[in-house]
């Protein structure tokens, strides 16, 4: 959210990983050097959503994403930030909008209103 101006922090971070077999294996690598955990058994390749605790932190594994239809279109407008070795892509506006929308919780609805305003549009 701080990327599309509205600055909020929270406790997690959400990842939603492209689904070929060499990014899942090096995703699984990630994740091993993180010392993930989960509270039951998954699987990367199963298409799940998950949460897991790392040595950095909680990170939710979203495969499935609420508002967009697959990882292509969520891709095809993302935007992102080179990083030291690597670039960092965030969900575009629209599709950020899409999935707190299909959400539904209260903290999502307020996070539209507060990026909608943060971009100067109307809620």
């Amino acid at each position: 959210m701080i990327l599309h101006g509205y600055e909020r922090m929270t406790t997690n971070i959400d990842v939603v990983p492209e689904a070929s077999r060499e990014n899942l294996g090096r995703f699984r690598a990630a994740l091993v050097k993180l010392d993930a955990e989960a509270a039951e058994q998954v699987s990367v390749d199963g298409g799940d959503n998950w949460v897991l605790r790392t040595k950095l932190g909680r990170i939710d594994v979203t495969q499935w994403v609420a508002g967009v239809e697959s990882y292509a279109e969520l891709r095809a407008v993302a935007t992102h930030i080179p990083q030291i070795g690597a670039t960092v892509w965030f969900a575009g506006f629209d599709d950020l909008i899409e999935m707190k929308r299909a959400a539904g919780r209260d903290q999502d609805l307020m996070d539209i209103t507060a990026l909608r305003m943060a971009h100067g549009l109307e809620e």
